[in-house]
This record gives C-alpha cells, sequence and structure tokens, in this order.
C-alpha cells in the first residue's frame, strides 16, 4: 500500500474518531484499558487508591515486610495527600533481572537493572471528566555485566531475545499533556510520545519487569516503530466497548533525548488501532484488538509497515487466556513474525497479587535461510510485601534458528521489582 494513501486513511480515522465518540456516553480512561495508570496522570492516583484498598482489605502478605501494615498504610495515605493537594503523582519500578543458560562457555549468564519513573501532575484548574494533565515517563535499562542481553541470546543461537531488555536504553518515553474531551469519552496526547507502548498492549504479556520475559511473549519483537517522539494521538469510544485510535509521531523519534525539532522534516509514524472490550457474563473482562503502522523512510532508515492482533479473556475471577500476533514488511528487524499465547492464574495459591504464567512462542526470523524457533516459558511472580515482588522463569527454546546442530536450549531467570 502507497505510504501516503496509508497517512491520509489513518488521518480520516482520527477525524471519525472525533465525530462518533459524542454518541457514547462512557469514560475512555476507565473502559478502554489502553492508557493504563503507568501513563495517565489521573490513573496513577487511581492505582494509588487502589493499592491503599488493598492495603485495607489484608490482599498482601507481610510476612516478609520490614513494615507494619499500619506504616504501609500511613504512606499510601501520604501519596494521596500529596495527589489531591499538588495534583502530583508518581509511581516508579526498579528490577534487577538475572539470566543463565544451558549454552555454556563465558557468555551463558547476563543481567540488567531497569528502572521506570512516571510523574503525573494534574493542575488545579483541572477538574471533572473533561480534565487534563501532563505526563513525564523515563525508562533506563542498564547491563550489568560484561555479556548483555542480546549476546546472551546470540550465544544460544536466537534470532529473539530471552528478555525485552538487552541493551543498555536511556529512553524519555512520555514528555506530554494528556486532555480528556467530551466528558471524558475521548482523550488526546500532545508532546513527546511512544505510540509502541499504547497500542497494542496486552495486560498479561507486554512487560518484561511484570510478567513474561522473552520477546515473543514479552514484546512485539517484528515492530519497527521508531523511538519517543513529537506526535499526537487520539482514542475515542465510538460505541460501547468498542474503540478507535490514531496516532501520528515523528519518524525520526530516538527517545533516548527530548528532540522536537525533527517532527519539522515531515518524516512520519503512522499508527491505527481499534479495541472491543466486551464483559462476557460467567467470563469476564475480554479485549480484543488490532492495530497497524507505517514509518515513512528517512535518511538513516527505509520505509517499513506492520500490524499486530492482540487477545485476551478472563475466565473467571483468578485465569486469563491471551494471543498475539503481530508483522512487518518491507524494513524488517532480526524477527519478520511472531506469534505468543499463554495462560495466567492470577492469586494462583492464595496470596495477593502472585501471578504464575505459562506460555508458548514462534518466531521466524527475517533470515529466510534460519529456522523458525519456538519457545515455552513459565513464570511464578511471588508478591512478597506491597512493594516487592521476585519472580523465578524458565525457557525451553526449540530449535535455536543460528545453532542447526542443537534442538534445545534452557534459559533460568531470577528477577527482583521493588515499587516506589
Amino acid at each position: 500500500m502507497n505510504s501516503r494513501y496509508l497517512k491520509i486513511g489513518m488521518l480520516g480515522l482520527v477525524m471519525i474518531v472525533l465525530v462518533s465518540v459524542q454518541f457514547v456516553p462512557m469514560d475512555v480512561l476507565a473502559q478502554s484499558g489502553q492508557t493504563g495508570g503507568d501513563y495517565d496522570p489521573v490513573g496513577i492516583l487511581t492505582r494509588l487508591r487502589e493499592n491503599r484498598e488493598k492495603f485495607v482489605e489484608k490482599k498482601f502478605d507481610y510476612r516478609f515486610s520490614f513494615l507494619s501494615e499500619e506504616d504501609w498504610l500511613r504512606y499510601a495515605d501520604w501519596n494521596l495527600k500529596l495527589g489531591d493537594q499538588t495534583g502530583l503523582s508518581y509511581l516508579g519500578y526498579h528490577a534487577i533481572t538475572y539470566q543463565f543458560g544451558t549454552q555454556g562457555g563465558s557468555q551463558n549468564k547476563t543481567a540488567n537493572s531497569n528502572t521506570n519513573v512516571i510523574v503525573g501532575w494534574t493542575p488545579p484548574w483541572q477538574s471533572g471528566p473533561d480534565q487534563g494533565g501532563f505526563i513525564f515517563q523515563f525508562l533506563n535499562v542498564s547491563q550489568m555485566r560484561k555479556t548483555n542481553g542480546a549476546e546472551f541470546s546470540q550465544s544460544l543461537g536466537l534470532t529473539s531475545f530471552t528478555s525485552d531488555s538487552p541493551v543498555n536504553v536511556n529512553n524519555f518515553r512520555s514528555f506530554a499533556w494528556h486532555q480528556k474531551l467530551m466528558d471524558g469519552r475521548m482523550e488526546v496526547r500532545v508532546g513527546q510520545l511512544e505510540p509502541a507502548a499504547l497500542f497494542n498492549s496486552n495486560t498479561y504479556a507486554s512487560d518484561d519487569m511484570r510478567s513474561f520475559f522473552s520477546t515473543p511473549l514479552s514484546s512485539e519483537p517484528s515492530r519497527t516503530h521508531p523511538g519517543a517522539g513529537l506526535g499526537v494521538i487520539v482514542i475515542g469510544e465510538i460505541l460501547d466497548d468498542v474503540f478507535l485510535g490514531a496516532a501520528v509521531a515523528d519518524a525520526r523519534g530516538e527517545g533516548d533525548f527530548m528532540d522536537f525539532h525533527s517532527f519539522s522534516k515531515g518524516d512520519y509514524m503512522t499508527n491505527a488501532y481499534v479495541a472491543w472490550k466486551p464483559t462476557i457474563d460467567g467470563l469476564g473482562q475480554g479485549t480484543y484488538q488490532f492495530a497497524m503502522y507505517s514509518v515513512d523512510a528517512t535518511d538513516t532508515e527505509s520505509f517499513s509497515r506492520g500490524f499486530g492482533l492482540n487477545l485476551e479473556q478472563s475466565l473467571g475471577d483468578n485465569r486469563a487466556v491471551f494471543v498475539k500476533y503481530n508483522q512487518s514488511d518491507k524494513r524488517q528487524p532480526l524477527v519478520r513474525k511472531s506469534l505468543g499465547g499463554g495462560i495466567m492464574w492470577t492469586n494462583p495459591f492464595g496470596w495477593g497479587e502472585d501471578w504464575l504464567g505459562l506460555g508458548a512462542g514462534w518466531s521466524e526470523p527475517t533470515d529466510q535461510t534460519l529456522r523458525d524457533e519456538y519457545l515455552l516459558e513459565s513464570f511464578w511472580r511471588m508478591q512478597l510485601t506491597p512493594a516487592v515482588q521476585f519472580t523465578p522463569g524458565v525457557q525451553l527454546c526449540f530449535n535455536p534458528s543460528r545453532t542447526p546442530d542443537n534442538d534445545l536450549q534452557a534459559v533460568f531467570t531470577l528477577r527482583l521489582l521493588a515499587e516506589f
């Protein structure tokens, strides 16, 4: 498809969103499932209030905590008071991940440190359903051993990666204003943005800090989105539980600094998104979404495009299933197509906030001389305290594409995460 016509179509989708949302009296942030507490100033306060309710309802396990229940409640109340009085709110996560594999040799271990900081501000004059706010988000990934995550995966013979944090990263993911409109039925975001973090995400398989590790399950390895850059995102609900979204962003975005000048050079990434979020009797909430994108050629990268499909469905109070597929065309990264799916048990052993996941994945390398890769992955995320999680995991990697004489490798993972 011609890039020009694709961009025209996506801009048309923005107009459809603007015209259609007036007929559906729903709150986009609460219903879309795409803005999330990590990316919205109002959502951060909502997350803090939810955490406080968990303290009150004793849903957290305090056996490993040096703070008492009263101490955790005081800390939660202080955060909420800060937000209510000043409009400021924040969330932060720091995770250390250690992996070792069965390949042997000097590159059979790797580790990384992953820090994600989100700060929101809602001005005092912004209130009601059409309130707005500012969001800042910064991500740092630092490799802690001589062998980084990419080299570790390559030493296993893999084209895909065993985690979604394989190299050093300094990423200003968001520096933007979020504004709700039309009684909360639409949301517009303007500023430094990372549409890849917003569109086509998955509750159970989109974050190697909290869920699965391997890229077929924790990411979309075929995606060719640029880094964060200046852009505009529009999301609206056009029918009950049906959402449309569109984005235009700088195709030259790198995310390692805030650069608003290259947007004027006229090379853009355009993204369109549709989601259906029904609540099914006897099962619960589901999310069925499709996203497509196009990235203009720049002086350093050629034209690319792709699409992704993400499906997830609750199966009652403590189980859910998911499937995700993505592929790219024209310019492609190491992986051309990938498919992942699995089942998640939440609170599997009666411990608050625990997750137990079992997933399977498939990757097709861009290099057609290499064979396809398959994997099985399982992890158990243990909520040790209200702010600390410990996660052991294992991956069985079948048919590593770069080592045709080896049909199986195993990867063992330990992750420790603290929320602040």
